[in-house]
């Protein structure tokens, strides 16, 4: 794919752009229509290009923590000789996958602080190892990652494997921190590799979209006033950052939930 970024910046700029652009591609457009809104009084009145928040029911569906995203707030603890690095190459997507170095690491820790809200149901990482085996295990918690831990075993080498941990019976509405403790006892390999891409939490919430309304029709009848309504999407994160650059980006204020 080739695009042209709009305007004149530097590299880093350029780089930003081009990574919300990226992300922009790998998420569906969403468009919808919506009847029967019954109007009672002016301020039930949807106008067009009006932003609302529409709230489903409580459905499934995964939090990606982007802790995998940056070596920022990642916390080591242990004496082995592992170390943390960004690969941005090897990954499953975004913009790189965390990436432990070692040859003797048994029981270093590695931890970083999370936000994640609602019924936590369970959790799902990408792993890729060049050693099988129980070499891993992986954590999540409220306030410390070791509160629940969870056995990662390798099959494959050198290939990403996809984990997922049911967390459904614990009891949790929120994470706040995630980690992961090296158990791999081999010494004799050197510049072993783990690296954990995509770590999910799954959790059973109430799911928010943020859009636009782009065309209203207003029925009126003897009895009751009714709207339908076309909605599209707020203005993606690449047009807004490009906003943001020229020092227009407005803050998106949303008028209402419709629940």
């Amino acid at each position: 794919m080739i695009y042209t970024v709009p305007g004149n910046f530097g590299a880093a700029e350029v780089n930003i752009v081009g990574f919300n652009k990226l992300a922009e591609l790998k998420d569906p457009k969403i468009k919808a229509t919506s009847s029967g809104h019954v109007i009672t009084s002016v301020d039930d009145y949807i106008g067009p290009n009006q932003r609302f928040r529409i709230v489903s029911d409580p459905v499934e569906y995964e939090v990606e923590t982007d802790a995998d995203e940056s070596l920022t707030g990642w916390v080591k603890e242990g004496t082995g000789d592992a170390v943390l690095s960004l690969d941005t190459e090897t990954i499953i997507d975004g913009a790189g996958a965390i990436k432990a170095t070692y040859t003797s690491a048994l029981n270093d820790i590695f931890y970083k602080d999370v936000d994640v809200k609602g019924t936590v149901k369970g959790f799902r990482i990408y792993v890729r190892s060049r050693r099988d085996g129980s070499v891993l295990t992986f954590g999540a918690g409220v306030t410390a990652w070791s509160e629940n831990t969870f056995a990662v075993p390798v099959s494959v080498r050198n290939s990403y494997q996809v984990y997922t941990f049911d967390a459904s019976g614990l009891g949790l509405e929120s994470i706040g921190q995630v980690g992961f403790k090296i158990t791999d006892t081999n010494t004799n390999m050197a510049s072993k590799t783990i690296r954990i891409d995509r770590i999910a939490v799954i959790v059973d919430d109430f799911r928010h979209f943020d859009l636009v309304s782009s065309r209203v029709q207003t029925d009126f009848t003897t009895s009751k006033i009714e709207q339908k309504v076309d909605w599209g999407d707020i203005p993606t994160k690449m047009e807004s950052y490009i906003s943001s650059l020229f020092a227009q980006a407005e803050e998106a204020n949303f008028n209402s939930e419709i629940r």
